[in-house]
């Protein structure tokens, strides 16, 4: 049962990635890789975090930046993560707004050095600001949805 509600999160994660409308999106494989690494250990979490950023490369970029970027996210998230000494939702909401916009920023370095793509900088700053709020306020919902139908079990 655990895992058919697992499989039906990741679902609805994929199909409202795929939907969402405008140019400001939450990273929401983001989302899902944080809580994750907070609750389960680093030697579930950086192989899933790898698979997820896969995943999302495949359905979404064919650039394979993601995987790379949830990876080093998951294994920085596994080595702090015993060293702050708070409750799942508020280490969660903290990494949150921590590593979004950390991910974009590293995301779009790699871009700009390994495939030499220019970043309009004016517009890179109000797209870091705008996915980063809404990676915090879909995080509220995350934390909700994982805590109300214990996603990944009781906490």
């Amino acid at each position: 049962m655990k895992m058919l509600k697992f499989i039906l999160f990741l679902a609805a994660i994929i199909i409202v990635e795929n939907l969402w409308p405008g140019p400001y999106r939450p990273d929401l494989f983001l989302l899902l890789i944080i809580t994750y690494c907070v609750y389960h250990s680093a030697d579930s979490a950086v192989p899933f975090s790898f698979a997820a950023g896969f995943i999302q490369d495949i359905l979404f970029s064919l650039n394979f930046l993601n995987t790379l970027t949830k990876t080093i996210v998951a294994i920085l998230i596994s080595m702090i993560k015993d060293k702050l000494i708070l409750d799942f939702e508020k280490l969660s909401l903290i990494l949150i707004g921590v590593f979004s916009p950390l991910a974009i920023i590293f995301t779009a370095s790699l871009r700009y050095f390994i495939y030499q793509q220019a970043v309009a900088w004016d517009l890179f700053f109000v797209i870091l600001v705008c996915n980063t709020i809404l990676n915090l306020l879909f995080g509220f919902l995350f934390l909700h949805i994982i805590k109300r139908f214990e996603i990944y079990g009781k906490q």
